[in-house]
């Protein structure tokens, strides 16, 4: 069944996209984006979970006809395995972009809340999308990484909270990042990708 996914265009497609987007954000290295709304707790987000959102958002983007095509080919259990299979590379794969910075900040900061970051807004991703579609959800992802930013300059307190941070704090999440990958995992065992009031309307 891997075998069969990974031989589709779908797949090779999503690779290449991914390949190209961790390019990208080594080459971006450390860029981060200041949020001081609240001068005595400026913080800064991480330009590594943009290029993550993007990777997401473009997985999704390749990959959701091709579970269509499989639930009508095989239906069933075979169909669902896809569809799961499909959802965790499409939260396991926008990994790459975070994993891209190490490099640059090996040794000099805890570099594990990247990783989480982006496992968690992949995973935000695949879980909306077959609701709302991938371009909705990857806009519903920019929102949350952006309006974490803004939560943990302006209430400090509810930082613990939150499903990503950025520095100061740079604490992984991996609760969140865990629930959201099951979340979503789920959703698209049950969905196939889409719903039908989703593909309806397409």
């Amino acid at each position: 069944m891997i075998r069969i996914i990974l031989a589709t265009r779908a797949a090779h497609r999503a690779l290449m996209a991914t390949a190209a987007l961790a390019a990208i954000t080594y080459l971006a290295g450390t860029w981060t984006l200041r949020i001081d709304l609240s001068p005595a707790r400026p913080n800064e987000l991480v330009i590594s979970d943009l290029c993550g959102i993007a990777c997401a958002t473009v997985v999704a983007i390749i990959t959701g006809p091709r579970l269509w095509e499989w639930e009508c080919a095989a239906g069933g259990h075979r169909a669902r395995l896809v569809a799961t299979t499909t959802a965790l590379a499409g939260v396991a794969l926008p990994v790459l972009c975070a994993a891209a910075v190490i490099p640059h900040v090996a040794g000099r900061t805890d570099w594990l809340f990247a990783i989480t970051n982006v496992l968690a807004l992949a995973a935000l991703i695949q879980l909306v999308a077959p609701f709302v579609g991938p371009l909705w959800a990857g806009a519903l992802a920019v929102v949350t990484w952006y309006g974490s930013g803004l939560i943990q300059n302006l209430i400090p307190e509810a930082i613990a909270f939150l499903p990503i941070t950025g520095y100061p704090t740079a604490e992984p999440r991996t609760t969140a990042a865990g629930l959201l990958t099951i979340a979503a995992l789920i959703v698209h065992a049950c969905t196939l990708g889409s719903t039908a009031r989703r593909r309806a309307r397409a």
